[in-house]
C-alpha cells in the first residue's frame, strides 16, 4: 500500500513522482522459475513453517509478463487471488497498478490487470482493465490512482463467475480525494461485464469526507450479516472520525446487495462499531483489511485490520488488528498486535509500518486455527526500505503464537531486494498454483525497478507448511430403498454426512443432481424433503450428489459423494475402485463393501480386488474381481426380479460362473476388451438377492462384474419358503432341538395344509406333523420344532431330510401343483465323543466298568460293527490281578481285531500281557502298519497309546506271535478314543 507517504499529503499532485528513480543491478540468480525447471529452480530449502521453499517473480521483465509498464506504475501496489477464473485448472491473480496512465500520459488514473497463471507462477495471459481497456466502462479521472486496492469478492452477481471491488482512493466524488470502490463484475476472459461504483452519495453509500480516502483496502467478508449476499469491508486509512486532521483511520463494513449497491453500512472507527482499541492520530486504522472466516468459532466471519502508522514500541511502528465481529458488523471483541503486544515478539523499528499489508494463509501449521501474514513494507533488512512480511500463526485468541519473517536477509527469501523496493507493500493468497495443497503467497513490491524506475514486482512465495489436503466427503448409514407408499409428510433423513479435513470449519457442502431439489442438509445429515412425492413410475430413482469444497483448495468441488435411492424397489451398483468415476444413477461398490444389515448390500466370499483400467466409460472401466468364490448380497423384497450384469474386461481374458440365488444361470468368457451383458429372471424367496461369481481358470483366473441392476418385476408363484434360524439345522442323539421357520410365498385363495415329515426318524424327528396357513397369515412364519434321535450305535454325524408337501384335496387349487421342499438336518453323534472300550477275556471272566466283553468267539459282523478275524487260539483267565490284566484272548498265529469306526484320527491303547507265564513274543500292527514289537514277561504288561488316522471307515488291529517258548500274540484291553474328525 502507499498509506506511509500519502498520509503527508492532502491534494493530489504529483507525489507518484516524489521518490527518485532507482536502477538496480541484475543478479545473475533472478530468474522466474517456469514448469520445466521446477525441480531445479523452485529450490526446498529448511523446513520451518513460513519460511520460503521457492519463488518467482512477475514484472517488466519476468514471468512471461508482457503487458507495456511504464515508470512509476507501481505494478504490485494491490494484489488479489480470484480463483480459477478462466477454467484452465489454475488459479489466477488481480494486480494493480495504481500509477497507470491510460486515459492521459502521466495521468495516474491507475489499472488493475487479471492474470491468468501457469503452474510456475508465471503468465499465460492478462486482461488489462483501464479507463481504456477491458469493457471497463466507468469514468476515471486523473490522480484517482483506480487499483489502490483490490480484493476477490466471490460470485455476488449469482452468474458462477468471481466478481472484484476495486479501490480507487483518490477520486473525489464528494469532496477531495473522499475516494471510491467500484464492483466489477467479471466475464470468464478477464473482461468487466459490468460495473457499480460506491462512493459519496453513490451505490447507496453516504457517510465519507474529503481526503478520507475510502478504498484504501478493500476486502471480502463473506456474508457477515446472513442475508445470502456476500458483503465487502472497506478501508479509508485518513479517515479522522470527527477531527480536523486526525488520520486515525476507519474500516466500514459494506452489507451489499447483488447489483453491488449497499443495502446498509457499519462503521468500525475510534468512535464507532463498538471498537475499544485505542487509536491516535495517524495510526492509519484501515490501512489494510483480510477477511478471516469464522475465526472465533461463533458462526460469523471476522476481519484482520492494518494500522501501519500505530507507534506502539516507537514512532510508524504499525500494529495489526483482529477482529471479532457481531452480524450486525459491529466489533464483539478485538486483539492488537503491534511491537511486543500480542504475544508479537518480531524486532519491529521505527517506520517499518508493520500492517502496510495483511492476508489470511489459512491454518498453515495445521493446529485449526487460521495464520496470517503482515507486511512490513518499510523495514530495513539488507537496507533501506527494503519491505519484509512477517507470516503470523495464531492463537485462537487470536494472540500470536508464534512467527516467521521473511525479508532480503530472513525466511529464506534468494530473491534479490535493493533499497526502497517496498517488498511487503502488498500481500494476497493466491492459492495452490503448483499441486503441492499450501497456497502461494503473493508479495507486492510496488517500487522495484525492473525494466524501469518503480514499475513495480510481484514476488509469488511458496512457503513451507502443512499441506491443506483437500476434503472428501462420504455418505454412511444410507438408505437406498424408499417404498412408494412411504409418507413425506415429515421429511425422510436418508444419510450421514462424514467430512474430512474441516479443522477451522472452511468446508462448504451442497447439492447436485437431477433430484437435488427433493433433498435438503441439516448439519451433518441429509433428508429427503417433506412433500416430495415418492412415484415409482414417474422417477424409479432419486438422485443426488453431496458436494464439499474448501474454497482454499482446487478444484471445486474438491469431492462428491453420490446417492440412488430407489423408489418402489430397483438398484444399480457399479463396481470398482473407491476413487473410480460412479455411472449415472448408480451406488458405487468396493471390494471392501462388506455385506452389512445397515447398507442392505454388499459382498460376502473371497474377493481378490478392485481395479481401474482409466479406459471405457465410467462403467467398463473399473470392477470387482474374485479368483475363488464371492457373493453379492442385496436386501430385497420377495418377488420375481430381472437381474442384468455387464462382465468384462478392458485388458484381458476372464472365465467365469454366475449364479442366481444359488442356481448357475450362465458360464460366460470374454476375450480381452469385450463385455458380456445380459439380464437373467430370477425368483426372491428369502427377502435377499444372491449374485455370486466363481473363477473357473485361465491365465489370470478372474471372475469379474463391472455393473448389476436389479429390477422387481413382479409377485412370487405359489410355493413353499423353509427358513433356517442361523443358517443351518444341526440337533444331537441327546435329543436337542432346532427350529424351522415355514411359510408360503404368495397369497393363497384358501387355506393350505402342508405334511411335514422326515425321511429318517431314527435320526431325527418333527413336530408338528402338519402346517396349515389361511390367506392372511400365509407370509408369517410358522415354526417346527426338529429333535435329534439316538440310534445307539456309533454311526458319526448323520445327514437327513425334513420334507415339507402340499396335502392335496385340503389345500387352495393354485397350491396343488406345488412340488415338496426338503431341509437338511445333521445330527451328531453323541457316541462319537466317547471312547469305545474291550475287555478281551472268557464268557465268565468279571468285565471292567464301561467295557465291552470280547470272547475268542466274537467274529466280525456288521451288525455289532467289531469282532475278529484270523486264527484265534483261545480266550483265558488266570484268577490273578485286575478285571483287565487277568484275562486275554490269543492267536499262536496271527489274528485281526475290527472296529467300524467313522474316517478320523484316534489315540488306540493296548494292553498286552500274562500274569503267569514267563515270555510274550509279539508283533502289533494297526491299519497295516507295524506300531510296535512286544516281549513281556509274568507279571509284566506292555500298555501303550498310538495315534491312528482311519480313511476306510474300519480300524484294523492285527497280531502276529512271534515265537518263544509258548508263542503266543495275545490283547487284555483296547480303547479308542477320537481326537479330530476329517
Amino acid at each position: 500500500m502507499i498509506i506511509d507517504w500519502l498520509r503527508c499529503y492532502r491534494t493530489k499532485t504529483t507525489q507518484l513522482a516524489s521518490f527518485r528513480s532507482r536502477r538496480k543491478r541484475r543478479n545473475p540468480r533472478r530468474q522466474t522459475f517456469h514448469a520445466a525447471e521446477a525441480l531445479e529452480g523452485r529450490v526446498l530449502l529448511a523446513g520451518v513453517h513460513g519460511e520460503v521453499t521457492s519463488f518467482s517473480e512477475i514484472s517488466d521483465t519476468e514471468g512471461g509478463f508482457t503487458a507495456t509498464l511504464e515508470d512509476s506504475d507501481h505494478l504490485g501496489g494491490a494484489v488479489a487471488g480470484i480463483g480459477d477464473l478462466d477454467g484452465d485448472g489454475v488459479e489466477d491473480m488481480v494486480v494493480g497498478a495504481y500509477g497507470d496512465d491510460d486515459g492521459n500520459p502521466a495521468g495516474n488514473r491507475g489499472a488493475v490487470y487479471v492474470l491468468f497463471l501457469n503452474t510456475d507462477g508465471s503468465v499465460k495471459g492478462f486482461q488489462k482493465i483501464s479507463d481504456t481497456e477491458g469493457g471497463f466502462t466507468a469514468t476515471l479521472d486523473d490522480g484517482d490512482i483506480f487499483g489502490t486496492s483490490v480484493a476477490n469478492l466471490g460470485d455476488l452477481d449469482g452468474d458462477g463467475v468471481t466478481d472484484l471491488a476495486v479501490g480507487a482512493m483518490n477520486d473525489d466524488d464528494g469532496a477531495l480525494d473522499s475516494g471510491a470502490v467500484y464492483v466489477l463484475f467479471l466475464n470468464t476472459d478477464g473482461t468487466v461485464k459490468s460495473h457499480q461504483k460506491i462512493s459519496e452519495g453513490m451505490g447507496g453509500f453516504a457517510g465519507i469526507s474529503g481526503f478520507d480516502r475510502f478504498g484504501t483496502s478493500v476486502a471480502g467478508t463473506g456474508d457477515i450479516n446472513g442475508d445470502g449476499n456476500v458483503d465487502l469491508a472497506v478501508g479509508a486509512a485518513f479517515d479522522d472520525d470527527g477531527q480536523l486532521i486526525g488520520d486515525r483511520g476507519a474500516v466500514y463494513l459494506l452489507f451489499l446487495d447483488s447489483d453491488g449497491t449497499v443495502i446498509s453500512q457499519q462503521k468500525i472507527s475510534d468512535l464507532a462499531g463498538n471498537f475499544t482499541g485505542t487509536l491516535a492520530n495517524n495510526d492509519n486504522f484501515g490501512s489494510s483489511l483480510a477477511g478471516l472466516g469464522d475465526f472465533d468459532g461463533d458462526g460469523v466471519n471476522d476481519l484482520a485490520v492494518g494500522a501501519s502508522g500505530d507507534n506502539g514500541g516507537g514512532s510508524d511502528r504499525g500494529a495489526v488488528y483482529i477482529l471479532s465481529l457481531d452480524t450486525d458488523g459491529t466489533v464483539k471483541s478485538s486483539v492488537e498486535i503491534s511491537s511486543g503486544v500480542g504475544g508479537f515478539t518480531g524486532t519491529l523499528d521505527n517506520s517499518d509500518f508493520f500492517g502496510t499489508s495483511v492476508v489470511s494463509l489459512g491454518d498453515l501449521d495445521s493446529d485449526g486455527v487460521t495464520d496470517i501474514a503482515v507486511g512490513a513494507e518499510r523495514d530495513d533488512d539488507g537496507g533501506g526500505d527494503r519491505g519484509a512480511v512477517y507470516v503470523l500463526f495464531l492463537n485462537s485468541d487470536g494472540t500470536v503464537g508464534s512467527h516467521q519473517k521473511i525479508s532480503d536477509t530472513a525466511g529464506n527469501f534468494t530473491g534479490t531486494l535493493t533499497n526502497v523496493d517496498f517488498f511487503g507493500s502488498s500481500l494476497a493468497n493466491v492459492g495452490d498454483l503448483d499441486g503441492d495443497y499450501l497456497s502461494e503467497l503473493a508479495v507486492g513490491t510496488l517500487f522495484d525497478d525492473d525494466g524501469g524506475p518503480n514499475r513495480g514486482e510481484v514476488y509469488i512465495l511458496s512457503l513451507e507448511g502443512v499441506p491443506n489436503l483437500p476434503p472428501t466427503v462420504a455418505l454412511e448409514n444410507t438408505t437406498t430403498f424408499i417404498s412408494d407408499d412411504t409418507s413425506t409428510a415429515s421429511r425422510i433423513k436418508v444419510a450421514d454426512i462424514v467430512v474430512t479435513d474441516d479443522a477451522i470449519g472452511t468446508n462448504v457442502l451442497s447439492l447436485d443432481g437431477d433430484d437435488a431439489s427433493d433433498f435438503e442438509i441439516d448439519g451433518t445429515e441429509l433428508f429427503v424433503k417433506a412433500g416430495t412425492v415418492l412415484d415409482t413410475d414417474a422417477n424409479p430413482v432419486l438422485d443426488v450428489d453431496v458436494l464439499v469444497n474448501d474454497p482454499d483448495v482446487p478444484p471445486d468441488p474438491n469431492d462428491t459423494a453420490s446417492l440412488a435411492i430407489a423408489v418402489g424397489f430397483g438398484a444399480k451398483f457399479d463396481f470398482g475402485t473407491a476413487v473410480s468415476p460412479v455411472g449415472a444413477g448408480m451406488t458405487q461398490v468396493t471390494a471392501e463393501d462388506s455385506y452389512n444389515a445397515i447398507d442392505g448390500f454388499g459382498w460376502t466370499g473371497s474377493l481378490f480386488g478392485d481395479f481401474e483400467r482409466s479406459v471405457g466409460d465410467d462403467v467398463q472401466r473399473d470392477f470387482v474381481a474374485t479368483r475363488e468364490e464371492a457373493q453379492f448380497l442385496i436386501d430385497a423384497p420377495n418377488g420375481i426380479y430381472e437381474v442384468t450384469v455387464l462382465m468384462g474386461d478392458k485388458v484381458v481374458q476372464d472365465n467365469m460362473e454366475l449364479s442366481l440365488e444359488g442356481e448357475i444361470v450362465d458360464v460366460v468368457t470374454t476375450a480381452k476388451n469385450t463385455f458380456h451383458q445380459q439380464t437373467y429372471t430370477t425368483s426372491v424367496v428369502d427377502g435377499q438377492i444372491t449374485v455370486g461369481l466363481e473363477a473357473l481358470g485361465g491365465f489370470y483366473n478372474n471372475a469379474i462384474i463391472n455393473s448389476l441392476e436389479v429390477a422387481r418385476i413382479g409377485d412370487l408363484q405359489p410355493g413353499i419358503l423353509v427358513m433356517t434360524t442361523d443358517g443351518t439345522t444341526i440337533v444331537s442323539e441327546s435329543g436337542t432341538t432346532d427350529t424351522l421357520l415355514v411359510s408360503l410365498t404368495a397369497a393363497p385363495t384358501s387355506d393350505v395344509t402342508l405334511m411335514v415329515s422326515s425321511d429318517d426318524t431314527g435320526e431325527a424327528t418333527v413336530s408338528p406333523t402338519t402346517l396349515t396357513f389361511t390367506p392372511e397369515n400365509y407370509a408369517t412364519p410358522q415354526p417346527v420344532t426338529v429333535t435329534g434321535a439316538d440310534e445307539a450305535i456309533f454311526d458319526g454325524d448323520q445327514i437327513s431330510n425334513i420334507v415339507f408337501s402340499v396335502i392335496d384335496g385340503s389345500s387352495a387349487d393354485e397350491y396343488d401343483p406345488v412340488l415338496e421342499v426338503t431341509a437338511e438336518v445333521t445330527t451328531l453323534d453323541d457316541e462319537a465323543n466317547v471312547p469305545l472300550r474291550y475287555d478281551f477275556g472268557t464268557l465268565f471272566s468279571p468285565l471292567e466298568s464301561t467295557y465291552t466283553k470280547v470272547t475268542f468267539e466274537d467274529t466280525y459282523n456288521v451288525s455289532d460293527g467289531f469282532g475278529f478275524t484270523g486264527d484265534v487260539y483261545w480266550s483265558l483267565d488266570r484268577g490273578a490281578g485286575d478285571e483287565l490284566e487277568r484275562d486275554f484272548a490269543y492267536t499262536k498265529s496271527s489274528m485281526s481285531f475290527l472296529v467300524d469306526l467313522p474316517n478320523g484320527t484316534y489315540d488306540i491303547s493296548v494292553l498286552m500281557g500274562d500274569e503267569k507265564f514267563t515270555q510274550d513274543n509279539m508283533q502289533l500292527s494297526m491299519e497295516g502298519v507295524v506300531v510296535d514289537t512286544v516281549s513281556t514277561t509274568a507279571g509284566n504288561y506292555h500298555q501303550m497309546t498310538y495315534e491312528v488316522m482311519i480313511t476306510d471307515g474300519q480300524l484294523t488291529v492285527d497280531l502276529e506271535a512271534l515265537g518263544g517258548l509258548y508263542n503266543n500274540a495275545l490283547i487284555n484291553a483296547l480303547t479308542i478314543a477320537p481326537t479330530v474328525p476329517v
